[in-house]
């Protein structure tokens, strides 16, 4: 018994080949999942399959079993691909479980060899070894129920059937033949096909319908067939070589892409047998292209022409696709049932054109479709600006600048046109008339003075780019306009002298530019040289005053720009409340007492200025600058020494200079008179037992007072009644009080000067003679003279110190007495030739004492010891 052949390919495509179910060859073959088995038979050798285990049980009609291990996983699922082949013909088994163990088998046809098929390595060219009818022994002996399923036909029962011969198959049907199970009588003829069906791993192509359909096959030498096409049925003998023929008109068979059934049946004396196949028709092949994708929007631009440019479209899976564009072939990829060819850089000419595209395809089958179609090339484009509009001419000033700026241009009709000027961006659209215009605010193109790179890029409808760029000039404003020179000297105050003179500024400007300077109401062109600018305005523009008034500078460039600026100008013209505080000294008479101390002069000014105050006094000149508080107060010093004694009118002149430099004065008189009175002649007193009750004092035109000279030393003031003895010539004082033992008495004349002249009255003392000049009271007056007439015989001593701080008017003093009164003056000279000098009728003597000459007049009655 001959052994049958297989082929097992694993997954990595390795091959193994080997023969089973021989005489010595092995029933069984052991495989792993995922592998394709195939094995040397027909449909019609296989009588059934089942499964035991993992093992997959292929019982052929000869009554033999082969087992395949491992085909199946173990839940019984099939884990492996099963094919059987013959004569060139692959078929694949497809199982389907049935009842217990039992599979029914679908066949279904593989691609014919030769297709360049990746099954090729599983394929027999030749026909299987022939496999005796032991069907029916099988079925006597056993009752076997077995079937052969195909195309999910029922499990037929072969228990009380007699096979009689062997079973036809053809395309996977097994038709039994009628006998009665003995195996002994006349048998029907068998038919098989074997070329032209499906069964066969034939289509009917274009070609092959262009000479007419044929099948082919074999069957019982000289029994009759007839074959079925649908509604067509050609006959034909069986030759003596067993083989058969026939041809359809391809007017019966339609052209077209389809499927319909094929009935083979033969006949003889013995009886009928019926095959059934399939005829495949495919007389067509389809082919589209698609223009409008290429590009993506079905024009190809400028930047796509320089790269790849796709074409695609559709196409019969399998198919082979050549297209044709400007006269060059190229070869298609065809994926599923689309295909892809690339244009390669450069291969269409720049431009803008329609571009013809022909495609031709060839089906698996060997059927061919054309088709032709275009797609639009748009390559170029094209854009201009114009940056004359922005301000007119190119620049744009500052009044421009607010109006917003203008840019305009050409780009072909419908392109986007994105314009750029400095940092700022637009979009517009191109108008059907080919031009564009766009405005930028102000607030994106920046003031000042610059240069900006305007840009227009455009893309058309095409997606192609051009770009074009001017400049604009951005001057909105007038550079470095100042005010250097400023009026009124180092100190920017212009006073009065400066006010009677030409005033000048000046300062810098752009170049080019024109100025104008307003002040005080009047308006003046500058001279502009270089970046420097000069405005002079006549003397007099300004009136006299103390005040502030702005001085405007206004520029223009050369671009219609405009600048100003503002400065304040100081006027001061002159001084301010320049005076003298009057009276001076309370009076406007400077006595002896004031002199003696120095006199100061006070007035107000103007704040920040200077005082000079000058005095002219009986030959003296002294000038000395004042002190000036913050607020304009001034004063001036000036020393005793600076004030000769004497009776006469001093000037004074005070000038006075403020911040500005102006200057102001004014003068005054100032009387003088340090000339003190005679002092006061007792001419009367009167006495009580109490003490002196009034006295008497020569009457003159000074004033006249009386005050006490207590026992303490003491100087106080006293009550009494005044009258005046025209008579006598006396004013007389009537006490309030006598004043009692101890006391003494000072009689004070003062003139209109304020200069005072005081007489010490002695009066008796108890238990001394001695006149005590040492009495503090006495500092508060200036003694000019003494009288001892009414102290008897009266002790008086005298030195230079004490005659010269009796008084600090003069330093001479007159002592009255009698003939019991004593006077030392120890060192002093008597002055022969002054002596006799007569005071109010009577004679007296006239002595010199100390280094400065202190003179005293003492009455000649006196006894003196010098």
């Amino acid at each position: 018994m001959s052994a049958i052949e297989f082929v097992v390919r694993d997954s990595a495509g390795a091959i193994q080949r080997g023969v089973v179910g021989g005489d010595i060859a092995p029933a069984s073959f052991q495989v792993t999942e995922n592998q394709d088995i195939s094995l040397n038979l027909r449909p019609g050798q296989i009588l059934g399959y089942a499964r035991r285990g993992e093992a997959l049980e292929i019982t052929l009609i000869d009554g033999r079993v082969i087992v395949v291990e491992g085909f199946f996983s173990a839940d019984g699922f099939p884990e492996n691909r099963l094919l059987i082949s013959a004569d060139g013909v692959l078929q694949e088994v497809e199982l389907v479980a049935g009842e217990g163990s039992v599979y029914y088998a679908n066949y279904a046809a593989a691609e014919a060899f030769g297709k360049w098929s990746p099954d090729d390595a599983l394929y027999f060219l030749d026909g299987p070894v022939e496999v005796a009818d032991a069907a029916g022994a099988m079925a006597a002996d056993a009752g076997a129920t077995m079937a052969a399923n195909t195309f999910g036909a029922g499990l037929a029962g072969l228990g009380g059937w007699g096979l009689g011969g062997a079973a036809a198959v053809a395309g996977g049907v097994a038709v039994l033949g009628d006998g009665d199970g003995g195996g002994g009588g006349p048998q029907p003829p068998t038919v098989t096909i074997t070329d032209g069906t499906s069964g066969t791993g034939t289509t009917v192509n274009s070609d092959d319908h262009e000479d007419g359909v044929t099948i082919d096959g074999e069957g019982t030498p000289g029994a009759d067939v007839s074959v079925t096409v649908d509604n067509t049925t050609e006959t034909t003998v069986v030759g003596e070589d067993g083989n058969w023929s026939v041809t359809f008109d391809p007017a019966d068979v339609p052209g077209g892409e389809y499927e319909t059934d094929v009935t083979v049946v033969i006949s003889n004396e013995n009886g009928s047998s019926t095959v059934t196949d399939t005829l495949v028709v495919d007389t067509v092949a389809t082919v589209t292209f698609d223009g409008a994708a290429v590009g993506g929007d079905g024009t190809v631009n400028g930047e796509e022409a320089a790269g790849t440019v796709t074409l695609t479209g559709t196409v019969e899976a399998g198919s082979t696709v050549v297209v044709t564009v400007g006269g060059n072939s190229y070869g298609a990829t065809v994926d599923g049932t689309t295909w892809a060819v690339d244009l390669p850089p450069g291969a269409l000419p720049g431009g803008e054109y329609d571009q013809s595209v022909s495609v031709t395809a060839t089906d698996g089958h060997g059927n061919s479709a054309t088709t032709s179609g275009t797609f639009h090339v748009d390559t170029v484009t094209s854009v201009t600006i114009d940056t004359s509009g922005a301000g007119g001419d190119g620049t744009v000033n500052g009044a421009e600048h607010a109006g917003g700026t203008v840019l305009m241009g050409t780009a072909q009709p419908g392109s986007s046109v994105v314009v750029t000027l400095g940092g700022a961006s637009q979009t517009v659209t191109a108008t059907q008339a080919g031009t564009w215009s766009t405005t930028f605010s102000s607030a994106e193109v920046p003031a000042g003075e610059s240069t900006l790179v305007a840009t227009a890029v455009a893309t058309d409808a095409a997606g192609n780019t051009a770009s074009a760029s001017g400049t604009v000039v951005v001057d909105t404003l007038v550079n470095d306009l100042t005010q250097t020179e400023v009026a009124g000297g180092a100190d920017a105050v212009v006073n009065g002298v400066e006010q009677g003179q030409p005033i000048t500024f000046g300062g810098t400007v752009e170049a080019g530019s024109t100025v104008y300077v307003t002040m005080a109401g009047t308006t003046v062109q500058a001279a502009v040289t270089g970046t420097s600018w000069t405005a002079t305005f006549p003397a007099g523009t300004l009136p006299d005053g103390e005040y502030e008034t702005a001085m405007t500078v206004t520029a223009t460039d050369a671009a219609g720009n405009t600048a100003s600026l503002t400065e304040t100008v100081a006027v001061d013209t002159l001084v301010n409340t320049l005076t003298q505080n009057t009276p001076v000294e309370g009076d406007d008479m400077v006595n002896a007492a004031e002199a003696a101390d120095g006199i100061t002069l006070t007035g107000s000014v103007e704040a920040g200025s200077s005082v000079m105050v000058t005095l002219s006094a009986n030959g003296v000149v002294t000038t000395r600058a004042a002190s000036v508080d913050a607020n304009g107060g001034w004063s001036v010093d000036f020393a005793p020494g600076e004030i000769p004694g004497g009776e006469y009118d001093a000037q004074v002149s005070i000038v006075a200079t403020d911040a500005a430099g102006n200057t102001a004065s004014l003068t005054d008189t100032l009387a003088i008179d340090t000339v003190a009175p005679e002092a006061p002649i007792i001419a009367s007193y009167s006495q009580g037992a109490s003490g002196v009750r009034d006295i008497g004092a020569q009457l003159t035109d000074n004033s006249t007072k009386v005050l006490e000279l207590d026992s303490d030393g003491n100087l106080n003031a006293l009550g009494y009644d005044v009258t005046e003895d025209t008579t006598w010539n006396e004013v007389v004082f009537d006490f309030d009080a006598p004043i009692p033992t101890g006391s003494h008495l000072v009689v004070q004349n003062t003139d209109a000067a304020g200069n005072e002249a005081s007489t010490l009255f002695v009066l008796e003392e108890p238990n001394t003679n001695v006149v005590d000049l040492s009495a503090p009271g006495l500092g508060e007056v200036n003694i000019g003279a003494i009288d001892l007439q009414f102290a008897d015989d009266s002790e008086l001593t005298l030195t230079a110190e004490i005659v010269a701080g009796l008084s600090d008017s003069t330093d001479t003093l007159v002592v009255h007495g009698g003939a019991g009164d004593q006077v030392v003056m120890a060192g002093a000279e008597r002055d022969d030739a002054a002596s006799g000098e007569v005071i109010n009728g009577r004679a007296y003597d006239v002595y010199t004492i100390g280094d400065d000459g202190a003179t005293v007049y003492v009455d000649e009655d006196i006894s003196v010891t010098i």
